[in-house]
């Protein structure tokens, strides 16, 4: 089964490679499309990158706000195809 990505995750998931790091699509989306329902939001999980490298590169791709102190997520708004925020984290 293939998850079919919005335009703007597309650009930033690669983006993410370019930069070092290995992003994987996780989450809600996942579960959904297996179990052929509508994908109501993406999560982003990314290996390899830090922190400090990780929020320029997502503020390239849309608005960033950093929530969470123990466990920082990062609410990206603005990108092209996907309605409210992508979660990206840092495992």
């Amino acid at each position: 089964m293939t998850l079919e990505l919005p335009p703007g995750l597309v650009r930033l998931l690669a983006a993410l490679r370019a930069a070092g790091g290995t992003p994987y699509v996780v989450g809600g989306a996942v579960r959904d499309s297996l179990l052929g329902l509508p994908i109501k939001d993406f999560d982003v999980e990314v290996f390899g990158l830090a922190a400090a490298r990780l929020e320029p590169l997502l503020a390239a791709h849309g608005r960033v706000d950093a929530v969470g102190q123990a466990f920082r997520v990062y609410k990206l708004s603005g990108v092209d195809g996907v309605l409210g925020a992508v979660d990206v984290a840092l495992p």
